[in-house]
């Protein structure tokens, strides 16, 4: 058979023995259709170059593996090829070692095969090769696969009388029916078209030239058949040594890390490149279900109901299989649900806290995938959340008593049943409790305070601790102990909950330095100097002077000056002398000396006068004050003990407490929840002769018993009754302010109180549900999120939102801007604040969807100027080198934003659609913006 005739281009070359030093790691498996080794199977093509033949450089020799003959199975001498040389026996069995031992120079390329042989065309192709082997007649040919004695080839072995080695390969595969070819849809096969397999004409050793056709061309010549032209265009692949793959897929309900909680269904698929061994009219695949377990075929599908270690192996038509000890995949089946948690709440009974922490839920899974998380809800309908924790904060809640869900999920996906418990929020503050009337003021150093409260649970604190006793269910005792001078007296009740009343006060004064002279015949301590003669009757001490110098020394005390400013006694006196003298010793000169006194005049009439002596002016009038004298008049009469023209009556001698100012009055504090960590505070001082003041924060509402505070300053008073402060970098939390201020007689008073919440994340406060305003300031007074029409009233509607402006109210001397500012919302969420801290409030007050604003000044300043950085959105319609300023009016409605329209310095008006966000868009808005400037007279304006 044959076709036109073309010139064909030399593809094959003289073949001689060459060889390559190479060794075989893969140990050889009996796979029940012949013995095979490693990668190479019995009748796989085998190619080498011929690089150890310079003069060859570029073509290769080929040749086909044959058996194993016994031994060691990495010595290559114990395993057999049949290739053809260029001797006079052409088609001889050879070792593998000297097929690949002619030269170091040659390389080895591996074995070959059709991945579609079948087992018994495998066994065909080794029968021909034997045939070949044991034919004695055939010669050598350069120039052609195959060349045959007469006109034509019968296909037969016998009738060839010259072969080439890849003719050799060619005609094993394709005589018994392997193509080894693939090029084009129309394979032109050695045994139908032996011309074409043929390189040129040769008429000396070739007696059949080729003919002239294009396939031949691409399947002549050992690197041809290897693929060496472009591997599409041969069917002869490389078998690989890697061991199949086999995969296992699992269809089940599954969880995480492998783990279902149903049965599994498994199917297996084998996959290799050089193609899966058959096993009854499929893929050849093995399984165990475990170590212990036996040896399966897989033929279909197979369900799991329990967990298993799987073990599989395949075998590849190369031979190749993995380690059948080696494990597959562990299929984890876990049905078991977690039991029933048990949560509880941290702090059993009512609560003010609106986020509780509950626990005790965690629970060991039934089964053995393990619990993955808890998940939970508030309310049987509740949106459901999960931790991985051992606690949990609730979500907010309102005033009740709310069921919180838990139940554990394991890494199956098993959900176990709810578990619950009961949590009681109770925000209603607790009455406040009564105290009852005190002695004041008192010589004695302890008082037992009593008083009543609403409820038997109710816990009373007296000053920040709790009261000593209940005696019934409604009453409550303490013993206070009482320092010299004013002692205040705080009283607070908290129910089970945890919600503290508002504070009842009162004051007892302990003056120890008081003597009445109430007791006939009781001097109560007080020594007589110079005097003749004296006694206690009727309620006052009479003496009666000597001439010269006559005092009274009153006995020790111990007082603090600070807490007494003034001494005042009631006095007549008989004597002609109208001068007095008053004297203090102190624990730092303990004597009586001249810088240590008050000289005062005495009236002489005969009548009761009531002295009193300021003492707080005094320089020397400090530290503690150990002891008194009392000299009534400069000299007595010469009348001796027998007169009275020259007696002295005292009623009472004491010293009076000094009266500690009132609170300051604030004007500026931080309120609610503030986004800068910098509060500012300004205040004005109550009463007169303040000399200076203190700043306290703290995260306790009780700063005179805690020893140290998180803020402390203290503040001179410069004259101007006023002062400020800012506290910076504190860090998002609750805190409790106190100021105090201190009056001339160094006595601190009673604090102005707050709390304020800072919570400097961002957006934290931006879109909470139901509130009208979403409000974060900066340090420069930023409004960053200000939601105008919460009603959808609107023309653009609900989602009409104004980012960033910056306001700024400026009288020339003190502004809105800088760290003195603050922000807050009402209780109603209908009102935000924007104070100066120096007597200037701007507020906008939503109702409906309306919105006014109100500037409301506390001082009278020469003029002021309200200024808004607003920062646009970038349209490209505007100059932002303008300025723009807000034309204003009483009330706006929510589509203006609140502004009717901005127009820049020249007059040119840019509509409000400019400056905002509509539904349909989520257009963002540039950090570049300009100020807008609003001019106004003095006084209190509607803006």
């Amino acid at each position: 058979m044959s076709k036109q005739k073309k010139h064909i281009f030399l593809r094959g070359k003289k073949i001689v023995s060459a060889g390559i030093a190479f060794s075989i790691a893969a140990l050889a498996v009996t796979a029940g259709f012949g013995q095979i080794v490693g990668s190479r199977e019995c009748g796989d093509a085998i190619y080498r170059s011929l690089n150890g033949v310079p003069a060859l450089a570029g073509y290769d020799h080929a040749g086909l593996y044959y058996r194993f003959i016994g031994g060691d199975r990495t010595d290559l001498n114990n395993h057999r090829i049949i290739h053809v040389q260029n001797l006079s026996d052409v088609v001889i069995e050879d070792s593998y070692a000297d097929f690949c031992s002619s030269s170091d120079n040659n390389q080895y390329y591996g074995a070959y095969t059709n991945p579609l042989i079948t087992p018994a065309q495998r066994a065909a192709i080794v029968a021909t090769m034997e045939d070949f082997r044991d034919n004695t007649n055939l010669n050598y040919t350069v120039w052609g696969q195959i060349d045959w004695e007469g006109s034509s080839w019968d296909g037969t072995i016998g009738d060839l009388e010259n072969i080439r080695c890849d003719g050799f390969v060619e005609c094993c595969y394709e005589m018994n029916g392997v193509d080894i070819w693939g090029k084009d849809q129309t394979h032109y096969s050695i045994v139908d078209y032996p011309e074409e397999h043929n390189d040129m004409p040769d008429f000396v050793n070739n007696d059949h030239p080729p003919e002239m056709m294009e396939d031949p061309d691409w399947e002549v010549s050992p690197k041809a058949q290897r693929g060496g032209l472009g591997e599409q265009y041969t069917k002869l692949r490389l078998s690989i040594a890697d061991n199949p793959t086999v995969t296992c897929y699992l269809a089940g309900s599954s969880g995480i890390e492998g783990w279902y909680r149903s049965d599994v269904t498994v199917t297996l698929t084998a996959s290799d490149q050089s193609g899966i061994i058959q096993s009854g009219g499929r893929d050849y695949i093995r399984y165990s279900r475990g170590v212990a377990d036996p040896w399966e075929t897989y033929t279909s599908p197979l369900t799991v109901t329990q967990s298993a270690h799987f073990f599989t192996f395949s075998v590849d038509k190369a031979g190749n299989a993995p380690d059948p000890v080696d494990e597959k995949v562990y299929i984890k089946i876990d049905k078991l649900p977690p039991p029933v948690t048990g949560p509880r709440v941290s702090t059993p009974g009512p609560t003010n806290d609106t986020t509780p922490t509950i626990t005790g839920y965690t629970v060991v899974d039934n089964g053995d995938s393990g619990i993955r998380y808890y998940e939970y809800k508030v309310g049987s309908g509740g949106a459901v959340q999960t931790t991985i924790q051992s606690g949990f904060e609730t979500p907010a809640l309102s005033e009740g008593i709310h069921t919180i869900y838990v139940r554990a999920v394991d890494k199956a996906g098993n959900a176990g049943s709810w578990g619950s418990c009961q949590v009681e929020i109770d925000l209603t503050a607790e009455a406040v409790p009564t105290i009852d009337p005190v002695i004041s003021p008192t010589g004695i150093d302890t008082q037992t305070v009593t008083g009543g409260r609403s409820l038997a649970t109710a816990v009373v604190q007296l000053n920040y601790q709790e009261v000593d006793s209940y005696p019934t269910s409604s009453t409550w005792e303490d013993m206070v102990s009482l320092t010299p001078g004013y002692n205040y007296i705080r009283v607070r009740g908290s129910d089970a909950a945890g919600n503290w009343s508002g504070i009842v006060t009162a004051e007892i004064i302990y003056n120890p330095a008081v003597w009445e002279f109430n007791q006939d015949g009781d001097i109560e301590g007080w020594g007589v100097i110079d005097i003749y003669s004296w006694q206690v009757a009727g309620g006052f001490l009479t003496i009666n002077p000597e001439i010269i110098d006559p005092y009274i020394e009153g006995p020790d005390i111990s007082v603090p000056a600070v807490n007494f400013d003034r001494v005042e006694f009631r006095m007549r006196s008989r004597s002609a002398s109208n001068s007095g003298q008053f004297f203090w010793r102190t624990a730092a000169e303990n004597t009586f000396t001249e810088p240590k006194t008050r000289i005062f005049t005495v009236i002489a009439d005969g009548d009761f006068h009531v002295y009193t002596l300021n003492l707080a002016d005094q320089a020397e009038w400090t530290g503690t004050i150990t002891g008194l004298r009392l000299d009534p008049v400069a000299n007595g009469d010469a009348d001796g003990d027998t007169g009275g023209s020259d007696d002295i009556d005292i009623d009472y001698i004491r010293l009076l407490p000094a009266e500690p100012p009132l609170p300051p009055t604030m004007a500026c504090r931080p309120r609610g929840t503030v986004s800068d960590n910098t509060p500012y505070f300004d205040w004005l001082e109550t009463g007169s002769n303040i000399t200076d003041y203190c700043l306290r924060i703290d995260d306790e509402i009780n700063p005179d018993e805690t020893p140290g505070y998180l803020y402390n300053n203290y503040i001179t008073n410069t004259g101007s009754s006023s002062s400020q402060d800012t506290v910076t970098a504190l860090p998002d939390g609750d805190y409790y302010w106190f100021v105090y201020q201190r009056n001339g007689s160094q006595l601190w008073g009673p604090p102005a109180t707050g709390s304020f919440t800072v919570n400097t994340v961002e957006g934290a406060n931006e879109y909470g549900l139901g509130n009208d305003y979403f409000l974060i300031e900066g340090s420069d007074g930023e409004i960053r999120v200000l939601r105008v029409d919460n009603t959808g009233g609107g023309n653009y509607g609900p989602d009409i939102i104004s980012d960033r402006w910056t306001w700024l109210i400026n009288d020339g001397v003190a502004g809105f801007a800088g760290s003195g500012t603050t922000s807050w919302i009402d209780q109603t969420g209908a009102r935000l604040g924007l104070d100066n801290g120096r007597g200037a409030e701007w507020t906008i007050t939503l109702a409906g969807s309306e919105i006014s604003s109100h500037l409301h000044l506390f001082y009278q300043p020469a003029r002021v100027v309200a200024e808004l950085d607003i920062n646009f959105e970038q349209s490209g319609y505007y100059d932002y080198s303008q300025r723009y300023h807000w034309e204003y009016g009483n009330n706006h409605t929510s589509e203006d934003i609140p502004f009717k329209a901005f127009c820049t310095r020249t007059g040119n008006y840019r509509p409000v659609e400019y400056f905002m966000r509509n539904d349909d868009s989520n257009l963002l808005f540039t950090t570049n913006g300009t100020r807008a400037l609003l001019a106004l007279g003095a006084g209190n304006w509607d803006m």
